[in-house]
């Protein structure tokens, strides 16, 4: 079975998220704490099938710390999490007070053919939460199979 695909490959992502904490908080590196990345998600995020080094936060940790950003990075996927499942969790895991909040959640959703609406309303939901905590917010782009149609993939994709 085919899994649910990102939007934009591993290199790329890193790359963007090392432009992000450029340009967003160049002055955290003279921060006395270490500011977080919260990098919320499914068995993706998780690393599920990978050794924990080879999971992309484990990467994103170590790309970080080599362009010489203190920040930290926090694994918060579960394997086989949806949105809902993230609606759940957020109040718990932003009190990390990230900085930054990598939200990839929704292709479990796509996988068991959840309503577009719920799953958008979901990720509203953990928007809202990181902002009203002062977190910036990169939403991971998610695609469907085709296993529910043409119009639920195209619908699906809508959300994000």
């Amino acid at each position: 079975m085919r899994m649910i695909l990102l939007n934009f490959n591993r290199k790329f992502r890193v790359l963007f998220m090392l432009g992000v904490l450029a340009a967003w908080f160049p002055g955290t590196v003279l921060s006395k704490e270490k500011p977080v990345i919260l990098a919320l998600g499914d068995s993706l995020t998780a690393g599920h099938g990978v050794k924990e080094e080879e999971s992309y936060p484990s990467k994103l940790q170590l790309k970080v710390a080599s362009a010489g950003f203190p920040h930290k990075v926090i694994n918060a996927g579960v394997n086989g999490d949806t949105t809902a499942g993230g609606v759940r969790r957020i109040r718990w895991l932003i009190k990390h007070e990230p900085e930054i909040v990598i939200l990839a959640l929704g292709a479990n959703d796509g996988l068991r053919g959840f309503s577009v609406d719920e799953i958008r309303r979901n990720l509203e939901l953990m928007i809202g939460v990181c902002r009203k905590n002062n977190a910036r917010v990169l939403l991971a782009g998610m695609k469907a199979l085709p296993n529910y149609g043409e119009d639920y993939m195209r619908e699906f994709e809508t959300v994000y």
